[in-house]
């Protein structure tokens, strides 16, 4: 049953954006309707009088985070969208990336290890064909295990069409069992060379995933969801590539050693 899953699920895994065109559409008429009003805010009231100026800023930030929204709430699924709030990520910037990201991101689409109550943060966004996120993975753990450091796993499935699948499987676990799941992840980046199909039914057997619940949630559309919201995260911050690090307030892209990350922390 599990290779019928696995055959079925890599075939389809790359579809889960069929909306792409749509969503395109309405972000680009919603930022022609921004700079329009935008525009016409401004060649209003500077003509009147410099004192209106703070209130035109603050027109144009909430302008801006409903516009947010309403994209978001069509991009993504209203089932995940309505239960998330983005305005955290755009707002309070004294406070740094890193926990207003986790403020965004539900719970359920994150992977953890390290002392909950950690003076710094690290989320690394992450792809399971990345080479280079194989390689800082056992540096990222012995910090998360020596270290005042709590480490974060987000998806950002961007190299081939099995990374969309292999997140989708690690996120698929999660519904079931956080732990077993954080197996999943760990088994997957330790793997030599490139993750197959039949290494990653391994991994699930080993780790004793209940594969008829595996089955039903590799089908679900809350898989996709979750993966387009972290997604989306990764593109705000930046990132271009795996693995990209957010150490407390700091985006740092591509590999980076140990060492250099220490001299980063609190």
């Amino acid at each position: 049953m599990i290779s019928q899953v696995l055959a079925m699920d890599l075939q389809t895994s790359g579809t889960g954006s069929s909306g792409g065109a749509i969503a395109l559409s309405i972000i680009l008429l919603i930022a022609i309707l921004f700079f329009l009003i935008r525009w016409s805010l401004k060649k209003y009231f500077i003509d009147k009088k410099d004192s209106m100026l703070p209130v035109i800023n603050h027109t144009k930030t909430v302008i801006k985070i409903v516009f947010i929204n309403i994209f978001l709430l069509l991009a993504i699924n209203s089932q995940v969208a309505a239960e998330i709030n983005f305005k955290p990520l755009f707002e309070n910037s004294e406070r740094d990336l890193s926990l207003r990201l986790l403020d965004v991101m539900p719970e359920l689409n994150t992977l953890s290890v390290g002392n909950d109550d950690a003076s710094n943060i690290i989320i690394e966004f992450l792809d399971y064909n990345c080479g280079f996120c194989k390689r800082i993975h056992p540096e990222l753990m012995e910090l998360a295990e020596e270290e005042d450091v709590k480490l974060y796993f987000f998806h950002f499935p961007i190299l081939s069409d099995t990374s969309r699948f292999y997140a989708q499987t690690v996120l698929a676990v999660a519904l079931q069992d956080i732990n077993r799941a954080l197996d999943v992840h760990h088994a997957m980046m330790s793997v030599s060379g490139s993750l197959t199909k039949k290494k990653v039914e391994s991994i699930l057997k080993r780790a004793d995933v209940n594969l008829n619940q595996f089955a039903s949630d590799m089908q679900g559309v809350e898989l996709v969801e979750m993966l387009e919201v972290s997604y989306f995260l990764a593109k705000k911050i930046g990132a271009k590539g795996t693995p990209t690090l957010v150490i407390n307030n700091q985006v740092i892209p591509g590999y980076i050693p140990k060492n250099s990350i220490l001299g980063m922390l609190k």
